[in-house]
């Protein structure tokens, strides 16, 4: 059930922010996190990583530990200046997008899930392997419809 949950929670993720043209007008490549094909920079990868015991028991209502991150070509360094070039634009419009009181209306989706509340669990970023990477965890308090 949790396996279920957590998928339900990665592909609204990723709907919400493919609805959103300030992140679309950036990349289209927005992927919920358990897709196993190939992912093309810029990209926005939605995961679910765990989710708790009921809370409270019996009744189905789960905290749903989740990240989404931003992931860019490492920045350029031109003249001992690195930059990122567009990749600002795009960690700014999705930090943007879920950050909004309306989060949690805007993922719950008709008849499969149901989300109640949003925690905003910050943001990091860093570069590895060529990659730069932001990442925004929430923790949602959720339950399927």
């Amino acid at each position: 059930m949790a396996s279920n949950l957590l998928q339900r929670v990665e592909t609204a993720l990723a709907t919400y922010l493919q609805g959103k043209s300030a992140v679309t007008d950036l990349t289209t490549n927005i992927y919920a996190g358990r897709r196993g094909d190939d992912k093309s920079l810029p990209c926005v990868i939605c995961a679910a990583e765990s989710a708790g015991e009921d809370d409270p028991p019996a009744t189905g209502n789960k905290w749903v530990e989740a990240q989404v991150s931003v992931h860019l070509p490492a920045p350029e360094d031109v003249d001992g200046v690195e930059t990122l070039t567009d990749g600002n634009a795009l960690s700014d419009a999705v930090t943007t997008a879920l950050d909004d009181s309306g989060l949690a209306a805007g993922l719950t989706t008709g008849g499969t899930l149901t989300v109640q509340g949003v925690i905003w669990g910050g943001v990091t970023s860093g570069a590895e392997d060529g990659i730069w990477t932001t990442v925004i965890s929430l923790k949602l308090y959720s339950m399927p419809s």
